[in-house]
């Protein structure tokens, strides 16, 4: 999600940039297809539309949230040992 992002900025100054991040936007979709397809079955073709660009903002938030986290305990344990 975040090499999408970043490939995505990088398109405004190297258009080669965002065929990269097409590639990965479908290696995304391709790798959550069975999900996407629950939701086509469930709720509907433009249900499974409005999901997909949550979902990518799900995994980008979490990611930021680990690395906070990892962040926050690596600082609180250095400032325990001192």
């Amino acid at each position: 999600a975040y090499s999408f992002l970043l490939a995505l900025c990088g398109g405004v100054w190297w258009l080669e940039a965002l065929a990269v991040a097409t590639f990965l936007l479908l290696s995304f979709l391709g790798l959550n297809g069975p999900v996407y397809h629950f939701f086509w079955r469930t709720r509907g073709f433009f249900f499974t539309l409005r999901v997909i660009p949550w979902h990518l903002f799900y995994y980008l938030y979490s990611g930021g949230a680990f690395v906070l986290g990892i962040l926050r305990y690596a600082l609180h344990e250095q400032w325990r040992t001192q």
